[in-house]
Order: structure tokens, then C-alpha cells, then sequence
């Protein structure tokens, strides 16, 4: 492998870890989730 393929690979794990960052799983998925129980416990009457 070139440099230049060593320098994209890095490129595109930085990304990925960039989107599977503690913070961002949260953010984008696991507080996400909580409130669509949150509410469907209230609809439901299990609140």
C-alpha cells in the first residue's frame, strides 16, 4: 500500500470514530431511544 491509501484509511477510521464516539451514541442513539419509551409508557399508562 501507497502513502497515499495508508493516509485514506486513517481518514475514514477517524470519521467512523468520530460517529461512534461515547457522546455521540448517546446523543444520536440512546437518549433517543429513552424518550420514545418515556412516551410510550405515558401512553400507555405504565409511567
Amino acid at each position: 500500500r501507497s502513502d497515499a491509501d495508508a493516509a485514506r484509511l486513517v481518514e475514514s477510521g477517524w470519521k467512523l470514530a468520530e460517529r461512534l464516539g461515547w457522546s455521540r451514541v448517546v446523543a444520536d442513539y440512546f437518549l433517543p431511544a429513552v424518550q420514545r419509551t418515556c412516551r410510550q409508557d405515558q401512553l400507555t399508562g405504565n409511567a
